[in-house]
């Protein structure tokens, strides 16, 4: 897969959108190079005010949560884990439920450094 096509999964995986310019002339040298794994790519952008505007803010927690495993762990949240996170999220905001996410044994098992968190 060429890297273009790898970051734009990425983009499409956690903000639901293609890659824009912007993006592309940013992460596509960085990953060619060896400089940034897939897995920053995805934290960073889990760090971006668009991902917080868009699926964050106005959500309720247990929606919020809802869209962090579908956009990192690519699955819907087990009922343990949902309950778990929502708490977390309101009482600690996001950052920690999004970075307990990306840090967790399932992601480093399922996707490692260079997958992308996506169903299948």
């Amino acid at each position: 897969m060429a890297t273009i096509d790898i970051v734009n999964a990425i983009y499409e995986q956690v903000l639901e959108r293609p890659v824009d310019d912007p993006g592309a002339a940013t992460c596509v040298p960085l990953l060619e190079e060896g400089h940034i794994t897939v897995k920053e790519v995805v934290k960073t952008l889990s760090r971006s005010p668009e991902y917080q505007s868009r699926f964050i803010e106005g959500q309720t927690a247990r929606q919020a949560v809802e869209l962090c495993y579908k956009h990192f762990l690519a699955r819907a949240p087990d009922p343990d884990g949902w309950n778990y996170w929502t708490a977390i999220g309101e009482q600690q905001g996001f950052k920690p439920v999004i970075a307990g996410l990306i840090d967790s044994g399932e992601y480093t098992h399922r996707f490692g450094d260079h997958g992308i968190p996506m169903p299948g």
